[in-house]
């Protein structure tokens, strides 16, 4: 609270002073602050580049900057909550899914069975839900295959959970 109510320093300083705060939390064995502090200091680094980026005019900038903090402020705080990546991975996975039982209820795209049989007789709902599992861990066991839209979103979707699972992964392999 001392750092951030400081009127008379700059973006830039209050990052540098969360950064040797972080440091200082490290050496002391105090982890849970360093990640608090750390959290700070990524934001107001962020903030720092983005007024860096808007004074040069660089508005593009602006895009870059909304999808930074989203990917790395929102979903996880920068590697320091393995619970709110966790719940990302939840939130990411359930909207393709529920997105694919859209697409197969209008009939925009499909998810076909490679082998027939009693894989056709899955509900639209189980099997947008099993192809989404599938996908988004990357298992791809091709018992299901997408044809139309949702081989464009089941890319997306591959990608996005390769991501979500490494960037948990680095939470923890960080912090044990």
């Amino acid at each position: 609270d001392l750092i951030v109510s400081q009127e008379d320093t700059t973006v830039e300083e209050k990052a540098e002073q969360f950064r040797t705060l972080k440091q200082n939390f490290f050496n002391t064995g105090r982890y849970d602050e360093e990640d608090y502090a750390y959290v700070w200091f990524k934001r107001y680094e962020l903030k720092a580049k983005y007024r860096q980026h808007m004074k040069e005019k660089k508005y593009w900038y602006i895009l870059v900057f909304a999808l930074q903090k989203l990917v790395f402020d929102k979903v996880g705080k920068y590697a320091t909550d393995p619970v709110q990546v966790l719940f990302s991975m939840l939130v990411v996975y359930s909207s393709f899914s529920l997105t694919y039982a859209t697409i197969l209820f209008f009939k925009w795209g499909e998810i076909v069975s490679a082998i027939g049989g009693a894989h056709d007789q899955i509900s639209m709902l189980g099997r947008s839900f099993f192809f989404g599992a599938i996908t988004f861990l990357t298992i791809g066991y091709g018992d299901f295959y997408p044809m139309g839209l949702v081989r464009i979103l089941s890319a997306m979707e591959g990608f996005i959970g390769v991501f979500l699972m490494s960037y948990l992964r680095l939470h923890l392999c960080e912090r044990y």
